[in-house]
């Protein structure tokens, strides 16, 4: 029988980590289904989704032990939400404050957005004494809440402008 696990590792970035994972998965049998990795200052973290016989699953958690300096956790997948949804891009650019994304966070959570994707920068202005804030998201909306709402919602944060644009 075949089992879903999301995957989480995280750790130093080792040459080669995600082409070796990629090889030794496959030799278990194994199987990608999605994932998300990010490389930051020499570090690596990542989420994989990813198929895998049950009885090769004892198999494969020793096989992720013997990457050192990598931590790694696993959990079974779980039954999706199937409520009726849409997925939006959001870009929220503005002035940088503190606090700035738990207030969007919260505002999403609030109106029983999913978010999907959230990755965020800040940029220094010299000479001004603050910076700059800049997001992408991906979020899923539910029915009841609309794209103007949202957008409404999310520029009374205060000094932030919203760009909405639905996936296709």
């Amino acid at each position: 029988m075949k089992t879903e696990i999301i995957v989480s590792v995280v750790g130093k970035d080792q040459g080669g980590f995600i082409n070796n994972l990629t090889v030794k998965t496959k030799e278990l049998g194994g199987r990608w289904l999605a994932n998300k990795v990010a490389h930051l200052d020499g570090q690596i973290a990542g989420l994989l989704k990813m198929e895998i016989d049950d009885q090769q699953l004892p198999a494969f958690k020793a096989m992720m032990a013997e990457f050192s300096n990598i931590i790694t956790d696993y959990h079974e997948v779980s039954a999706t939400d199937n409520a009726p949804s849409k997925t939006v891009h959001l870009t929220i650019e503005g002035e940088d404050r503190s606090g700035l994304t738990s207030d969007i966070t919260r505002l999403l959570y609030d109106e029983d957005v999913k978010v999907e994707h959230f990755e965020s920068q800040r940029y220094p202005v010299i000479g001004l004494g603050t910076g700059v804030f800049e997001a992408h998201l991906d979020v899923r909306l539910p029915e009841t809440v609309s794209l103007e709402s949202l957008r409404t919602k999310l520029e009374t944060l205060g000094g932030v402008r919203v760009f909405l644009a639905e996936a296709v």
